[in-house]
């Protein structure tokens, strides 16, 4: 089975890239109110908006390493992700558990699929594990997003380039042939510009049979202010996911043989790429004004052998999908 897609996205008023997200500190050291970006997308204080929303800063989600997106997701209070086997889940949130198209899932403000192209496993597709911040709306969220968005809204942000040069190696090892390397190289590019790069790969053979999966994430950020009015924001994501599928199991298996897994071979198999690339253009002529523009570019092809298919039509399926747009925000205050 074939499904590809041509997509021309539409171009909004109201939508915008996150700004830089920093935690508050006052100068005596106590933090203040983190800033949340996924509301208004544009930075605000947590406790100016009426949303609920929970927040895992970038110390939060490194001393977590998730493994799964749910490691992550889950230590939000109201939010639960399962785990399918790899990296596949389900969502949580203010409602039961789902594969409907109720929730918006981002990537610096913009949505990492376009509407009607949803996946209930699309978080696999972001590199969660180095992400800058993480930010989940709970329960409905306002006409900004779209029809996606009635559940709640889950915005990875990508890490900012640092202002000195940095360099890190990390290396993990576990159990059941589980390896993973997740390596990050940044620097600031003159006194106005900057660049990170992370890469995730990881291999896991999984604790059940016939279970493993592999990833390849990396992400490339790139800021630049002109002048004091103009800056520049640039990313380009691209993640590979390769996994087997697993099957569910009777009641005996399930306590006496957790281990089996009824699927073999490529029953239940999913490979994934996918591609963004996006670049925000910001314009602030003063306090009272914004202009945003972000054109962005998504590429993404998926093959599976669907398992709920096996007993009636076993087939391959493969769908894809190119989508071009352009966010555009303009933000002014008016007197009071």
């Amino acid at each position: 089975m074939l499904k590809k897609s041509m997509l021309l996205g539409t171009v909004s008023a109201f939508a915008l890239f996150p700004q830089f997200i920093e935690p508050a500190v006052a100068q005596d050291g106590i933090i203040l109110d983190p800033i949340v970006v996924t509301s208004t997308r544009e930075g605000k204080p947590k406790s100016e908006l009426t949303e609920i929303i929970g927040v895992l800063s970038e110390e939060d989600i490194t001393f977590i390493s998730p493994v799964h997106p749910a490691d992550a997701a889950n230590r939000v209070a109201g939010v639960y992700v399962n785990n399918l086997g790899g990296e596949g889940h389900m969502t949580s949130i203010r409602q039961p558990i789902t594969t409907g198209a109720v929730y918006l899932f981002l990537e610096d403000g913009i949505p990492t699929r376009p509407v009607g192209i949803f996946n209930h496993n699309a978080l696999y597709e972001v590199n969660i594990p180095q992400a800058g911040s993480l930010e989940i709306t709970k329960g409905p969220s306002s006409s900004l997003y779209g029809s996606d968005a009635i559940g709640g809204v889950i915005n990875s942000i990508t890490a900012a380039p640092p202002k000195d040069f940095e360099f890190s190696f990390n290396p993990e090892f576990g159990s059941f042939g589980y390896k993973r390397l997740l390596t990050s190289v940044g620097s600031p590019l003159g006194l106005n510009a900057g660049f990170v790069t992370d890469l995730n790969i990881t291999d896991n053979k999984g604790w059940r049979d016939n279970s493993e999966y592999n990833r390849i994430a990396t992400t490339t950020r790139f800021d630049a202010k002109i002048n004091k009015e103009l800056k520049f924001k640039s990313i380009f994501a691209y993640t590979q996911v390769e996994q087997t599928g697993i099957s569910s199991l009777g009641l005996d298996d399930y306590i006496n043989n957790p281990r089996k897994n009824f699927f073999e071979g490529n029953i239940g198999r999913r490979n994934v790429d996918a591609l963004r690339f996006s670049t925000e253009v910001s314009y602030q002529p003063n306090e009272d004004e914004l202009l945003t523009v972000t054109p962005f570019f998504r590429h993404n092809v998926m093959e599976l052998l669907p398992s709920f298919r096996i007993t009636f039509d076993p087939s391959d399926f493969r769908s894809e999908f190119q989508s071009y747009g352009t966010n555009i925000k303009y933000r002014k205050k008016l007197p009071k």
